[in-house]
């Protein structure tokens, strides 16, 4: 979802919450936002980064992505997603 749209977005976050150096262009302030809160995730927290680590395999995926995107059919976020959209997403996440 990093693209020219939301990168400001993102940067502010990573500047003000993950302490960012904010002399970082945007677009590589908003990649090292991204960084910091992986590593936060995966290392300072020890979360799983993958479905496969927590047993869920891809047969339910249509189902999640339809029920994510709720009546309206889009997930509403920095980006709106569809539920194809976020069904790749997950197949990202395997």
């Amino acid at each position: 979802m990093l693209d020219g749209e939301t990168a400001s977005i993102i940067q502010h976050f990573g500047i003000n919450v993950m302490g960012v150096d904010a002399s970082l262009s945007v677009m590589e302030g908003a990649k090292a936002a991204i960084k910091s809160l992986e590593t936060f995730f995966y290392e300072t927290l020890g979360l799983k980064s993958r479905l496969s680590d927590l047993g869920i395999d891809d047969k339910n995926f249509a189902a999640m992505a339809r029920k994510a995107c709720g009546t309206e059919g889009i997930l509403h976020g920095l980006t709106d997603l569809t539920p194809s959209d976020v069904e790749a997403i997950f197949r990202m996440c395997l």
